[in-house]
Protein backbone atom coordinates (compact mmCIF):
# COMPACT_ATOMS: atom_id res chain seq x y z
CA UNK A 1 0.00 0.00 0.00
CA UNK A 2 1.26 3.46 -0.87
CA UNK A 3 0.63 6.12 1.76
CA UNK A 4 -0.90 9.21 0.18
CA UNK A 5 -0.69 11.71 3.05
CA UNK A 6 2.52 13.42 1.90
CA UNK A 7 1.48 13.69 -1.79
CA UNK A 8 -1.87 15.11 -0.66
CA UNK A 9 -0.10 17.66 1.56
CA UNK A 10 2.10 18.68 -1.36
CA UNK A 11 -0.90 19.17 -3.64
CA UNK A 12 -2.75 21.23 -1.02
CA UNK A 13 0.27 23.42 -0.26
CA UNK A 14 0.89 24.01 -3.98
CA UNK A 15 -2.76 24.95 -4.59
CA UNK A 16 -2.86 27.38 -1.65
CA UNK A 17 0.43 29.05 -2.61
CA UNK A 18 -0.73 29.48 -6.22
CA UNK A 19 -4.09 31.06 -5.38
CA UNK A 20 -4.42 34.84 -5.77
CA UNK A 21 -7.11 35.08 -3.06
CA UNK A 22 -4.88 33.35 -0.52
CA UNK A 23 -1.86 35.42 -1.59
CA UNK A 24 -3.85 38.64 -1.14
CA UNK A 25 -4.31 37.72 2.53
CA UNK A 26 -1.08 35.97 3.53
CA UNK A 27 1.34 36.64 0.64
CA UNK A 28 3.61 33.58 0.42
CA UNK A 29 3.24 32.61 4.08
CA UNK A 30 1.71 29.14 3.62
CA UNK A 31 3.91 27.06 5.92
CA UNK A 32 4.47 23.42 6.81
CA UNK A 33 5.50 24.51 10.30
CA UNK A 34 6.13 27.71 12.23
CA UNK A 35 9.84 28.41 12.77
CA UNK A 36 10.75 27.49 16.33
CA UNK A 37 12.82 30.62 16.98
CA UNK A 38 10.51 32.85 19.07
CA UNK A 39 12.60 35.89 18.10
CA UNK A 40 11.82 35.51 14.40
CA UNK A 41 8.24 34.29 13.95
CA UNK A 42 6.70 34.77 10.52
CA UNK A 43 4.84 38.04 10.12
CA UNK A 44 1.09 37.85 10.55
CA UNK A 45 -1.14 36.74 8.90
CA UNK A 46 -0.11 33.25 7.81
CA UNK A 47 -1.38 29.71 7.20
CA UNK A 48 0.10 26.55 8.71
CA UNK A 49 -0.53 22.99 7.55
CA UNK A 50 -1.52 21.22 10.74
CA UNK A 51 -2.39 17.75 11.91
CA UNK A 52 -3.43 15.10 9.44
CA UNK A 53 -4.78 11.63 9.97
CA UNK A 54 -5.24 8.76 7.59
CA UNK A 55 -7.23 5.53 7.69
CA UNK A 56 -7.45 2.63 5.26
CA UNK A 57 -10.37 3.03 2.88
CA UNK A 58 -9.50 0.70 0.02
CA UNK A 59 -10.56 -2.77 -0.97
CA UNK A 60 -8.75 -5.99 -1.81
CA UNK A 61 -8.12 -4.79 -5.36
CA UNK A 62 -7.02 -1.17 -4.73
CA UNK A 63 -5.26 0.98 -2.14
CA UNK A 64 -6.98 4.09 -0.81
CA UNK A 65 -6.99 6.26 2.26
CA UNK A 66 -9.49 8.57 3.87
CA UNK A 67 -7.56 11.60 5.08
CA UNK A 68 -8.50 14.35 7.50
CA UNK A 69 -6.43 17.50 6.98
CA UNK A 70 -6.28 20.49 9.35
CA UNK A 71 -5.14 23.96 8.32
CA UNK A 72 -4.59 26.91 10.65
CA UNK A 73 -4.95 30.59 9.82
CA UNK A 74 -3.26 33.07 12.17
CA UNK A 75 -4.05 36.79 12.36
CA UNK A 76 -3.44 39.76 14.64
CA UNK A 77 -6.06 41.91 12.95
CA UNK A 78 -8.53 43.47 15.42
CA UNK A 79 -11.34 40.95 15.75
CA UNK A 80 -12.03 37.72 13.90
CA UNK A 81 -12.58 39.22 10.45
CA UNK A 82 -9.18 38.45 8.93
CA UNK A 83 -9.02 34.94 10.43
CA UNK A 84 -12.42 34.18 8.90
CA UNK A 85 -11.33 35.67 5.57
CA UNK A 86 -8.30 33.36 5.59
CA UNK A 87 -10.53 30.34 6.29
CA UNK A 88 -12.90 31.42 3.50
CA UNK A 89 -9.98 31.71 1.06
CA UNK A 90 -8.75 28.23 2.02
CA UNK A 91 -12.29 26.88 1.58
CA UNK A 92 -12.57 28.49 -1.87
CA UNK A 93 -9.38 26.77 -3.02
CA UNK A 94 -9.90 23.32 -1.50
CA UNK A 95 -13.60 22.44 -1.18
CA UNK A 96 -14.47 20.07 -4.05
CA UNK A 97 -11.07 20.77 -5.64
CA UNK A 98 -9.59 18.47 -8.23
CA UNK A 99 -5.90 18.49 -7.34
CA UNK A 100 -3.18 16.44 -9.04
CA UNK A 101 -1.70 13.92 -6.60
CA UNK A 102 1.69 12.34 -7.27
CA UNK A 103 1.23 8.56 -7.28
CA UNK A 104 -2.53 8.64 -6.87
CA UNK A 105 -5.90 10.17 -7.58
CA UNK A 106 -7.81 12.58 -5.40
CA UNK A 107 -11.32 11.16 -5.50
CA UNK A 108 -12.83 13.94 -3.40
CA UNK A 109 -11.88 16.75 -1.04
CA UNK A 110 -14.67 18.16 1.13
CA UNK A 111 -14.98 20.74 3.88
CA UNK A 112 -15.56 19.14 7.30
CA UNK A 113 -15.64 21.95 9.90
CA UNK A 114 -14.08 25.23 11.02
CA UNK A 115 -13.76 27.41 14.09
CA UNK A 116 -12.11 30.62 15.19
CA UNK A 117 -10.76 31.37 18.63
CA UNK A 118 -8.72 33.99 20.40
CA UNK A 119 -5.20 32.97 21.33
CA UNK A 120 -4.24 33.23 25.03
CA UNK A 121 -2.01 36.22 24.18
CA UNK A 122 -5.21 38.25 23.72
CA UNK A 123 -3.98 39.69 20.40
CA UNK A 124 -4.00 36.77 18.00
CA UNK A 125 -6.93 35.06 16.34
CA UNK A 126 -6.58 31.46 15.33
CA UNK A 127 -8.78 29.95 12.63
CA UNK A 128 -8.95 26.18 12.21
CA UNK A 129 -10.44 24.48 9.15
CA UNK A 130 -10.61 20.76 8.40
CA UNK A 131 -11.16 18.85 5.20
CA UNK A 132 -11.78 15.19 4.47
CA UNK A 133 -10.15 13.67 1.43
CA UNK A 134 -10.40 10.30 -0.24
CA UNK A 135 -7.21 9.43 -2.13
CA UNK A 136 -6.66 6.32 -4.21
CA UNK A 137 -3.10 5.16 -4.85
CA UNK A 138 -2.08 4.29 -8.41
Amino acid sequence: MALMSLPLQGAIMTALKADAGVAALVATRVLDDVPSDPDSPPPFPYIVYGAASSVEAGASDFDAQAETVTLHGWSQYDGQKQAKQILAAIYAVLHDASLPITGGTLVNLRFADMQTLRDPDGETYHGVIRFRAYVQAD
